[in-house]
């Protein structure tokens, strides 16, 4: 599948997956196709991490596959 559509497939399903998906769309809308392809081509999905704890104060999330 192409990164396109693997966007609307997640995003349709209106689960938890597709709430960490909508995230990174807004965190790395130039990646999202390349990210979404290469964890659909490694058998893995996307997650956010934030580098300081949410407890410390804000922080940008970062997207990784896992």
């Amino acid at each position: 599948m192409t990164g396109q559509e693997l966007l609307k497939k997640y995003l349709d399903k209106k689960d938890d997956y597709s709430r960490v998906v909508m995230t990174a769309l807004y965190v790395e809308s130039d990646r999202i196709y390349e990210l979404l392809e290469k964890a659909e081509a490694e058998g893995k999905k996307l997650a956010i991490e934030y580098p300081i704890s949410p407890d410390v104060g804000p922080s940008e999330p970062i997207i990784v596959i896992k």
